[in-house]
């Protein structure tokens, strides 16, 4: 009888076996008001609960576009054919590491375009593939972010008349006097330069590379002589600003006379110009040569338009 009595006891409802506890705590030591009681009540049936709220789902991946990744993939695939050209041959693990992500971006690159244009049924299965593969070589299907533009650049302001001409001035080491020395900017302003009594004496020098397009140079000397270093100066200039210097070519020969041996002919075409019989001395010019690049770069610290 006692056995079966704290069998039904024991297969009670826990807010029961609550209820009697409570009771028998009550009717033993303390009485409850009903309010109270039915606190007691709530704590214990909500207790077991967890008071945090449920976390929200997770939302499924966006779908993969699967053109943008073809085409930056692409993209990378010809940076690193670039890479791999420009890589010293003595770096052999750059060079292997290079031709790896060749390969891995090769095989995505076919993979992307196969799969745009299977069918859907086919094509779920090579999808995950090609979004593993695009993961672990960093390959999204956007193109990249690009960086944001610096400021705004300035443009020189010019003050006063424009001129034909750039102006260099020669201070070697040496010489107790600069010269300027004028380099015509385009054709017309050759004309300019070496035609109007504006910007030259009839007993300046003039030179201009021999054979070839390219600014007229006028050195402001009057001197019946120019020292070698002026000279080589105002050639290194000519021979620069030629077409044959900007084509590459290393050796240029240089014409050097004085500016009242040179005459525009009637109806000729801009920059050209006619030599008389003045003496005309010639000038070779080595534009790789260390001192020839030396001596521009000093000239290009004095240039002034």
């Amino acid at each position: 009888m006692l056995i079966s009595r704290f069998m039904q006891f024991s297969l009670l409802s826990p807010f029961l076996r609550t209820r009697v506890s409570v009771l028998s705590f009550t009717s033993s030591s303390h009485c409850f008001p009903d309010h109270k009681f039915k606190q007691i009540i709530m704590k214990r049936k909500f207790s077991s609960f967890s008071s945090d709220p449920p976390s929200p789902p997770t939302p499924p991946p966006p779908p993969l576009n699967l053109k943008g990744l073809r085409t930056e993939a692409q993209r990378q695939l010809d940076r690193t054919h670039k890479k791999l050209f420009k890589a010293s041959p003595s770096n052999l693990e750059k060079i292997s590491e290079l031709q790896l992500r060749l390969k891995q971006l090769t095989e995505l690159v076919a993979l992307a375009s196969s799969s745009s244009s299977s069918s859907s049924s086919s094509s779920s299965s090579s999808s995950i593939d090609i979004q593993t593969l695009a993961t672990s070589l960093g390959v999204t299907d956007q193109p990249p972010v690009p960086p944001p533009r610096g400021p705004k650049r300035i443009k020189q302001v010019v003050t006063g008349p424009r001129r034909p001409f750039r102006e260099y001035v020669s201070n070697s080491s040496g010489e107790s006097v600069s010269l300027s020395i004028y380099v015509g900017k385009r054709a017309e302003d050759n004309d300019e330069l070496s035609t109007n009594s504006k910007y030259r004496s009839g007993r300046d020098w003039w030179l201009h590379a021999v054979g070839s397009p390219g600014s007229h140079v006028v050195v402001r000397c009057e001197d019946s002589e120019l020292s070698d270093e002026v000279c080589l100066d105002a050639a290194s200039l000519a021979a620069r600003h030629s077409k044959l210097g900007t084509s590459g070519t290393n050796v240029i020969k240089v014409s050097l006379t004085k500016v009242s041996n040179v005459s525009k002919p009637t109806g000729a075409k801009p920059g050209l110009v006619y030599l008389g019989s003045q003496t005309v001395r010639t000038i070779r010019v080595d534009l790789s040569n260390s001192n020839t690049l030396e001596r521009l770069e000093r000239l290009d610290s004095t240039v002034v338009g």
